[in-house]
């Protein structure tokens, strides 16, 4: 029987059945709205995509790191002035790869020596920030093809230009060793890094 037959036999039993019919739709529209919620697929966050950086940005970062690593290895190399720390003996042999030092015929002979020396002296006469990088890096390998780099003239000349004899000992030192190496077309971080590279403070013994 409908609910208006019940209402005309019993308002009590009218106002039950009212009463639960209304009970009856609300939870049945709770139902539905949840069939949709769990039915419509949740929105899902879309990954960040980061673009990939340009070769202006590349090329930024390198020269910073370049600039980075030049500023500490100039740091390294005036520590070693300072503390008059000079590089050990290297023996030429097959083992080390350290040649003779070639002297005024070899620097006529093969202009390298001139060049990779002239890229040493680049870094290694910032050292003293009075100097004339540019023209003296130029300059002394040109002069080592006519005197020995350990000759009083030569000596001579370094004290000149650095201000100090045991100074001009020492760079003269260093230049020798660095072409005796022959690490200097591999670029002055492998010459640095080279194992045969070893210091003692000179100064304490």
């Amino acid at each position: 029987m409908g609910p208006h037959v019940l209402h005309a036999l019993d308002p009590l039993t009218h106002r039950f059945l009212i009463h639960s019919l209304t009970n009856d739709e609300h939870a049945s529209s709770e139902l539905e709205d949840t069939n949709e919620q769990s039915l419509t697929p949740s929105p899902r966050a879309s990954p960040s995509v980061e673009s990939a950086p340009s070769l202006q940005d590349i090329r930024r970062r390198e020269e910073a790191r370049h600039r980075r690593a030049m500023r500490q290895s100039l740091l390294a190399r005036r520590r070693i002035y300072q503390r008059h720390l000079y590089a050990k003996h290297v023996a030429s042999n097959r083992y080390t790869k350290y040649k003779p030092y070639p002297g005024p015929t070899g620097f006529r002979r093969n202009a390298a020596y001139a060049r990779l020396l002239a890229t040493f002296l680049q870094r290694e006469l910032q050292v003293w920030p009075h100097l004339d990088v540019p023209f003296l890096s130029y300059y002394i390998p040109a002069m080592l093809s006519y005197v020995d780099i350990t000759s009083d003239a030569m000596l001579e000349r370094l004290t000149e230009w650095v201000g100090d004899a045991d100074d001009a000992r020492h760079l003269a030192h260093e230049m020798e060793l660095f072409v005796r190496s022959g690490l200097g077309s591999l670029g002055l971080d492998q010459y640095d890094r080279n194992p045969w590279l070893q210091y003692d403070n000179v100064a304490s013994t």
